[in-house]
């Protein structure tokens, strides 16, 4: 999908799923999600180094979506992706981010780019669901605490 393509409801659809809105911190970049895969989303939490340094952070919060269940608009000035080459997966990280704000938006895996890593700030609080996986928790700090009842992978 390129960084301006916007969505369209499936051919035949007479009543479109409702959307769930965010927005980067600035609201260049806008971001919708059908309710449907946004509430059906896994919510993954990756402490992988790149996922770190990338987002400045401890660890990464994500919704991991299918594709084409998301529309990102934002001029196209403000919508930026790099290639993310150093990942402790090994694989090649595209991050997309507001160059205007600097909000990570996104990142998808070079060759996987149907599925999405949506980044939860993103969403209005009290909108997401509890996060059922942790990536690469060998990366927690001391002080750190595994979710409870999530995945470790």
């Amino acid at each position: 999908m390129s960084n301006t393509e916007s969505k369209q409801h499936p051919a035949g659809s007479l009543n479109p799923a409702p959307i769930v809105q965010g927005k980067c911190n600035c609201g260049s970049v806008q971001v919708a999600v059908a309710q449907p895969a946004f509430e059906g989303a896994a919510h993954a939490l990756c402490h992988c180094t790149s996922c770190r340094t990338s987002g400045g952070t401890l660890a990464s919060s994500n919704l991991i979506i299918n594709s084409e269940f998301i529309t990102l608009e934002g001029s196209g000035l403000s919508l930026k992706s790099y290639r993310d080459s150093n990942t402790d997966s090994g694989n090649v990280a595209v991050r997309w981010f507001c160059s205007d704000c600097g909000s990570p938006i996104r990142t998808v895996v070079e060759g996987k780019e149907e599925v999405s890593y949506l980044k939860t700030g993103l969403f209005p609080v009290q909108t997401l669901p509890a996060p059922s996986v942790e990536l690469f928790s060998r990366n927690l700090e001391s002080f750190e605490k595994l979710q409870e009842g999530v995945q470790v992978l």
